[in-house]
């Protein structure tokens, strides 16, 4: 279960991407049409590799955050965050 999640969160990032295409600008663009079939496949290609480092990095602290939501914090409440054991009441 606790890597079903971020997988989950990649599936839906990848089938949603590609409804994003009206994303870039005109000049951007304008260079991907001029530039033909190889220049089209070169730019799929070079959005494919730096998207997986993104979603790796997205889906791996994902993980480590999910891994550790039960881990105690350190706090413990009890009288001395209260005023209940100060040494400097005497009462």
């Amino acid at each position: 279960m606790a890597l079903g999640l971020p997988i989950l969160a990649n599936l839906c990032t990848l089938i949603l991407a590609s409804r994003a295409s009206a994303q870039g600008c005109a000049v951007c663009y304008q260079t991907a049409a001029r530039a033909g079939v190889l220049g089209r496949a070169a730019l799929r290609h070079g959005i494919v590799v730096l998207l997986v480092p993104a979603i790796t990095l997205f889906s791996a602290i994902l993980a480590l955050i999910y891994s550790r939501r039960n881990l105690p914090t350190g706090r413990q409440p009890g009288p001395d965050s209260s005023g209940w054991n100060d040494p400097s009441r005497t009462g």
